[in-house]
């Protein structure tokens, strides 16, 4: 009875040990289908995707064949749908950019006007699809290779916010232009006409505004001219405006810190507020401009004619004076410490008939100054600093020095004839000055 039992259990057991292993192959089996069927469903989800790209880059491509063709039309409305054609299609399909910018910069450059005709009979705008594809390129925000725009002749064109970063605009005419935000850091400027043009607040960082060499000749084309332009805030920092015509331009707090500005012409130019730190205005015309608060500090100053410029409250502490015209230049109270004015010509230019009103120095830092050899005759140094300034050969004749300080100033040489020394601070004494500087008897004590 027992042993019977016992087959009985061992069968049960044997039965559902096949059971399990049925269902286990049953589930293998399963997992294995689903996966085959996961696998297939995958792969045709990978085709379809490949179809659909192929279908989209198809259809691209006969977007842009269609574009193209409707561009070179002669009729100015299917020319101008095309336009918008691709600004849609810049987009849509970045593989294509590079190659619409670089189509749509020279349908500008072959549709402005002929160059035989002259400046003064071209059109007061540019012609509706000419501006339709400038401002396309303008203000296209996906990145393309720097714009090649060079010569184009559009005045007066609405540019605001453009993007010419690096942009080549090499002998452009954009007279009296919209630029104000436009991003033309980089950009090559140089023999670009941008008289009266607006760029309030735009960035010309590191932007180039030389003259035009023409290959071969020697010669070189007008320089870029700003004549008017409107700077207010801009970003000019770094910029190389060697020679360009800035006269009259309003550059009201804008940045030109380490901006080359040798021989550049910012005569009447409103320069109040602006930084000019670390700037080269070597030989640079900054005759009657407004630099009232400029930053000047560590600027190259050299040779720079200043005569009859506005310079109250500008901060002149280290910079390089030598040799500059600041005759009839208003310096009152300014820090000129640590400045060098080595043989600055400082004269009165009313002597000249040029201009009436006479540098004022009154009260003025020049702390340390390297003063040597400097015109100063009948200038108002009184309540001056002058400690430690080098006023060796300096002609001080007539000059009023009342209250001014001398603490360790070097006279050595100085043509102190009919100066007013009454009331000088920190003075080596009457006799020790007579001993090294050249007096007579009309200077006061």
């Amino acid at each position: 009875m027992e042993l019977r039992n016992q087959q009985r259990s061992e069968r049960h057991q044997w039965f559902n040990s096949v059971g399990i292993l049925f269902g286990v192959l049953f589930a293998a089996g399963s997992l294995l289908s689903t996966g085959l069927a996961l696998r297939t469903a995958r792969d045709d989800l990978r085709t379809s995707r490949d179809n659909l790209r192929v279908a989209q880059e198809s259809q691209l491509t006969d977007r842009y064949a269609k574009t193209l063709e409707a561009l070179a039309s002669g009729d100015t409305t299917i020319r101008l749908g095309a336009i918008h054609a691709f600004n849609r299609l810049l987009a849509d399909s970045p593989r294509d950019r590079a190659a619409i910018a670089a189509l749509l910069t020279g349908f500008v450059r072959d549709h402005d006007p002929a160059d035989d005709v002259k400046d003064r009979d071209l059109p007061v705008g540019p012609t509706v699809d000419l501006a339709a594809a400038l401002t396309t390129v303008a203000l296209n925000p996906h990145p393309v290779p720097p714009l090649d725009l060079h010569h184009i002749r559009v005045p007066n064109a609405l540019l605001d916010d453009a993007h010419f970063s690096n942009a080549n605009l090499r002998g452009a005419n954009l007279r009296g232009a919209e630029l104000h935000h436009a991003n033309l850091n980089g950009a090559d400027l140089s023999g670009t006409d941008l008289r009266g043009t607006r760029l309030s607040s735009a960035n010309l960082r590191g932007a180039k505004l030389t003259c035009t060499p023409l290959g071969g000749t020697g010669q070189s084309k007008a320089n870029s001219d700003l004549t008017c332009t409107k700077l207010r805030g801009s970003n000019l920092g770094g910029a190389d405006l060697r020679g360009a015509l800035l006269c009259v331009a309003y550059l009201k707090n804008a940045y030109l810190g380490g901006a080359v500005l040798s021989q550049a012409d910012l005569s009447q130019a409103n320069l109040n507020g602006a930084t000019l730190e670390g700037a080269n205005l070597n030989r640079a015309v900054l005759s009657i401009a407004d630099l009232r608060g400029a930053d000047l500090r560590g600027a190259n100053l050299n040779n720079t004619a200043l005569y009859g410029a506005d310079l109250r409250g500008a901060k002149l502490n280290n910079t390089d004076l030598r040799g500059t015209a600041l005759y009839g230049a208003d310096l009152r109270g300014i820090d000129l410490s640590g400045t060098n004015l080595k043989y600055a010509i400082l004269y009165d230019a009313s002597r000249r008939g040029v201009y009436e009103r006479r540098t004022n120095l009154h009260g003025a830092n020049l702390r340390d100054a390297n003063l040597h050899g400097t015109d100063l005759s009948g200038k108002a140094l009184n309540n001056a600093d002058l400690s430690g300034t080098d006023l060796s050969g300096a002609n001080l004749n007539r000059a009023d020095l009342r209250g001014a300080d001398l603490r360790g100033a070097d006279l050595r040489g100085a043509n102190l004839t009919g100066a007013n020394l009454s009331g000088v601070r920190n003075s080596p004494g009457k006799d020790a000055i007579r001993r090294i500087a050249v007096t007579d008897a009309a200077t006061r004590w």
